[in-house]
């Protein structure tokens, strides 16, 4: 098989100068400002960073996934660890970074929809990050569960043959297997295999309800993100339908602002009408 070359280390550092991974201080300090209408700027420009950090960290974990995944010639254990933290760091300082932008939604209904719906975008992207992290994750505790079975299975066969009663034929001689201390150490001998064969069961079944909490863990997050999708959906339609609500009440105002007008209009020229007869009718007398 063709020896692959490990880019882990370039990844990491790739990663942490980005400017798409930038510390989560500053999605605190964007927080504190509470953005105004005047501040949609800065908006966009922390929603592009995030839109760039994930794009870098999907396209690394492309070039990864290979080496990732080849559990022959490919990274060793410590630089997937590195791969897996770094991974979730990242994407819960995104998810982080998300929550920040939906709780900063200020301004006009108009720009307020807008940004939900780049938050709704980003959700989106998010999810595919997360599965392509939760696809090495996945990847790696099958093999992680086929190896502890496949040797679990190996040393159980073994010890269960040399447990087997052996022929007559190749029986020792009975003064052989009389002599007391040779049946204590046989005895010990078997218990020390049966309690090594027990242990190795119960981390086999510890391995399989890790795994279940995993596929658990990871169920219940995907519910979440679903689940804030949807509500983000949501108020983005909550959000267009105050927008119509707001145009119909603007609209309303200037048909009363023009009937306000006309009434004006004809009041003053009842005064001035009246004015005049008042005029004429002081000159005839």
């Amino acid at each position: 098989m063709a020896m692959l070359t490990d880019k882990t280390d370039d990844f990491l550092a790739s990663v942490r100068e980005s400017s798409g991974f930038k510390s989560l201080r500053h999605g605190n300090e964007f927080l504190s400002t509470r953005l105004s209408p005047v501040e949609s700027s800065m908006f966009v420009e922390e929603a592009e960073n995030i839109r760039t950090g994930m794009e870098q960290l999907r396209t690394r974990l492309g070039s990864l996934r290979q080496g990732y995944l080849d559990f022959d010639s490919g990274m060793s254990d410590s630089d997937r660890d590195e791969v897996d933290a770094e991974n979730g760091r990242l994407i819960k300082g995104f998810s982080s970074r998300i929550d920040i932008l939906k709780e900063a939604e200020h301004g006009h209904p108009t720009m307020k929809a807008h940004r939900l719906g780049i938050a709704v975008s980003l959700v989106e992207e998010l999810q595919v990050v997360d599965e392509m992290a939760r696809e090495f994750r996945g990847a790696r505790i099958r093999r992680a569960l086929e190896a502890k079975s496949h040797g679990a299975s190996a040393a159980t066969r073994q010890r269960l043959e040399d447990l087997r009663p052996v022929e007559p034929s190749q029986a020792p001689p009975p003064t052989q297997i009389q002599n007391p201390q040779m049946l204590q150490a046989l005895e010990n001998e078997n218990q020390t295999m049966y309690h090594e064969l027990v242990q190795t069961l119960d981390e086999v079944q510890s391995a399989e309800k890790e795994m279940m909490k995993i596929a658990a863990l990871n169920h219940m997050l995907a519910s979440q993100v679903l689940e804030q999708s949807k509500g983000i959906e949501q108020l983005y339609d909550n959000a267009v339908g105050t927008v119509t609500s707001v145009e119909r009440g603007n609209e309303h105002l200037r048909d009363l602002q023009r009937k306000g007008m006309g009434i004006q209009l004809k009041i003053a020229l009842f005064l001035a009408l009246a004015a005049i007869s008042l005029v004429i009718l002081e000159y005839f007398i």
